[in-house]
């Protein structure tokens, strides 16, 4: 019987946690009954027009329509099935109050802890039942932030239970609208090419978590997008490495430039990116460079790596101890965050319904809130 890699059985865990994910989101949604009951109460000898709804209804609103992919005009039915027909607010107006409402407000309905969950599998299918518990006036907590850096948008998790003990970081595209170019050709619609954005996060090694995501457009470099995230994790304290040593941040290769190693290691992280073989292994001014390229293409360590000149070690070599400081280091666990990549887009869409940057920024900042709720109630922070 042919044995199973670790990078199958850790595939196969990512799959298992998307559709626990995915059962506990449409969970979640039924529960909107219970605010669909509050909603009538408060309009009860209400004259005129138009409908009240307190912003934690338009924020689970929100999320709902997040969770479940919908458009305005479907989140308007939506709310006119569960309060019977009476309420009769339209879509503009939905739309006008989400984008109104600012990551606080969202985030105070997804307070880690509210969800009580159980999942059976059957038949090697998870089965997920999950109930929202209802505290009114609990104490607020630190959620998730938004900050606007020179046409970035920095989103900031609230922090978790203990800081980890490393991040992998790597970027995906989010395309704009929800509408597939299969779609478009099949209406018969020319298909071009569309500003998509581009998500780049920081993910616990340990918990899964998004710890830190920077959203820019297509166009943007991976790698200009990681002094502000790692700025963030130095801030935040969301990372601590073991025995006292700085706590690794892995990259691929798209990340590795002198300049990024030297804002690792200011903010007290140690980037672990692969280093060109073709490299000459020249400091060129950045402290801990020339440390770095001999460990990786000389297999030399701390005070051996100094009298090395690693522009006399033959490519074979370098292949080879490439190889090892892979093994050294750990440098599988960065394909962690595609996994993350996978779970997020399976649970919440691929995309971004808003067209307007200040919105998108908004809807990103919603669901990356909403994905570290749900994997904080699965058991996975």
């Amino acid at each position: 019987m042919a044995r199973v890699t670790a990078e199958v059985r850790e595939r196969r865990r990512a799959s298992k946690m998307a559709a626990i994910l995915r059962g506990m989101a449409m969970a979640v949604i039924v529960d909107h009954a219970l605010e669909a009951a509050e909603l009538l109460r408060v309009n009860i000898g209400k004259r005129g027009a138009p409908f009240t709804i307190s912003d934690v209804l338009m924020a689970e609103l929100a999320v709902a329509r997040d969770i479940k992919h919908m458009s305005y005009l479907e989140l308007e039915g939506y709310v006119q099935k569960i309060t019977g027909g009476l309420c009769t607010i339209t879509a503009p107006q939905l739309c006008r109050r989400i984008n109104a409402l600012e990551i606080r407000e969202v985030d105070g309905v997804l307070r880690v802890g509210e969800f009580d969950v159980l999942v059976r599998e059957r038949g090697g299918v998870p089965e997920v039942s999950a109930r929202r518990r209802r505290r009114r006036g609990a104490a607020a907590r630190r959620g998730t932030t938004v900050a606007h850096r020179g046409g970035m948008a920095v989103i900031t998790a609230g922090p978790g239970r203990r800081p980890e003990p490393g991040a992998a970081i790597d970027a995906t595209f989010l395309s704009t609208g929800n509408r597939s170019a299969g779609r478009l050709e099949k209406w018969g619609r020319e298909v071009g090419r569309r500003d998509n954005h581009k998500l780049t996060a920081a993910v616990g090694t340990r918990t899964r978590r998004i710890l830190v995501a920077v959203l820019t457009n297509d166009r943007t470099g991976d790698s200009a997008a990681f002094g502000p995230a790692v700025g963030e994790l130095k801030r935040t304290g969301a990372l601590r490495g073991r025995n006292g040593e700085r706590p690794p941040v892995h990259g691929d290769g798209a990340y590795s430039s002198r300049k990024n190693f030297a804002i690792a290691r200011e903010a007290g992280c140690r980037l672990c990116a692969p280093i060109r073989i073709t490299d000459s292994g020249r400091s060129n001014g950045t402290e801990g460079w020339h440390e770095e390229a001999a460990w990786q293409l000389a297999g030399a360590r701390g005070a051996a790596a100094r009298g090395v000149d690693v522009g006399r070690v033959r490519r074979k070599d370098r292949l080879a101890f490439r190889e090892d400081w892979k093994v050294d280091v750990g440098q599988s666990i960065r394909s962690m965050v595609e996994y993350v990549f996978s779970t997020f887009k399976r649970t919440l869409g691929g995309h971004v319904a808003a067209r307007k940057w200040e919105n998108a920024v908004k809807e990103v900042a919603r669901k990356v809130a909403i994905y570290n709720a749900l994997l904080a109630a699965a058991g996975g922070a």
